[in-house]
């Protein structure tokens, strides 16, 4: 079903079924609290707004547009965050099939001592 609301989102195959498999181990208590949180009215604190914490987002871009909308909030609060738009990919793709590309956009950013030592164009 949520393949078919949500076709952005949709896992492949192969990690659908490792899904599968540990789903019945989740609490209904974590579930319920995922699905308000993320589904429903989650609220970004803003406090966020006071942290002096480095921050790289990094997101698909064919997420869902709520995803994207959610990373420029994000961006907007909290204005020590370099924005990553990774082209051509979908939810979580990059990090789960990519691992490679993910740790060469990653590994500059944490050894970075600060934002002006990597902006997104220093970016792979």
């Amino acid at each position: 079903m949520m393949n078919k609301l949500y076709p952005k989102l949709a896992y492949p195959e192969e990690i659908k079924a490792y899904y599968l498999e540990d789903l019945p181990r989740t609490p209904i208590k974590t579930l319920v609290y995922i699905y308000k949180n993320y589904m429903g009215c989650y609220k970004l604190k803003d406090m966020i707004s006071a942290s002096k914490a480095q921050v790289l987002y990094i997101y698909g871009e064919k997420e869902l547009n709520c995803v994207k909308e959610s990373a420029k909030l994000f961006h907007q609060l909290h204005s020590n965050t370099i924005l990553y738009e990774a082209k051509g990919y979908n939810h979580g793709y990059l990090s789960a099939y990519l691992p490679y590309e993910w740790i060469d956009l990653v590994v500059p950013f944490l050894k970075s001592d600060s934002l002006e030592m990597c902006n997104e164009s220093d970016m792979p």
